[in-house]
């Protein structure tokens, strides 16, 4: 499936920009982090949270000695449901905030627990990486789902691509 929309929107534009140049540093960086062993790939999110929290959980399903920074009020931001989340599939980090690194990848599927009240933007990273991870995985939410639409749609769209996420 290939879509080609033209964004007017500038602060969109900027968004996608930023995710873009992300996404492709992680794929380019990946080869080169396994060429040099022990070097660190930075990932720049910017001032996009949404990046930093997509980025993130796939980062740690595929590779280790990843850093992510950010600018702005990024810094401010914790993740750190995210990366309890994490840990629990072997996952460690320097930080739950960034500037962070990626110390240990996640290494296995399994049953991994999130709170339902934060962004479903955190859940939608756990979705994104937990797919690449070989054996099933489960994402048990606790409390209550406040942004379900959104995680729906995620589903959704990731069950086009051949995902299942019942």
């Amino acid at each position: 499936i290939s879509v080609t929309r033209r964004i007017t929107n500038p602060i969109l534009r900027k968004i996608a920009g930023i995710y873009n140049s992300a996404v492709n540093r992680l794929a380019y960086g990946i080869k080169v982090v396994i060429l040099i062993l022990g070097g660190i790939l930075t990932l720049d999110c910017s001032e996009s949270g949404s990046t930093a929290r997509f980025i993130l959980p796939v980062a740690a399903a595929i590779c280790k000695n990843v850093s992510l920074v950010g600018s702005g009020r990024l810094p401010e931001r914790p993740f750190s449901a995210l990366c309890e989340s994490l840990k629990s599939g072997g996952a460690r980090f320097s930080s739950d905030k960034l500037p962070m690194t990626v110390l240990k990848n996640v290494n296995r599927g399994g049953r991994y627990e999130i709170p339902g009240n934060i962004s479903s933007q955190f859940i939608t990273g756990l979705l994104f990486a937990l797919s690449l991870l070989n054996g099933d995985s489960q994402i048990h939410i606790t409390g209550t789902l406040e942004s379900k639409p959104y995680v729906d749609m995620t589903g959704k769209a990731m069950e086009l691509f051949g995902v299942n996420t019942d």
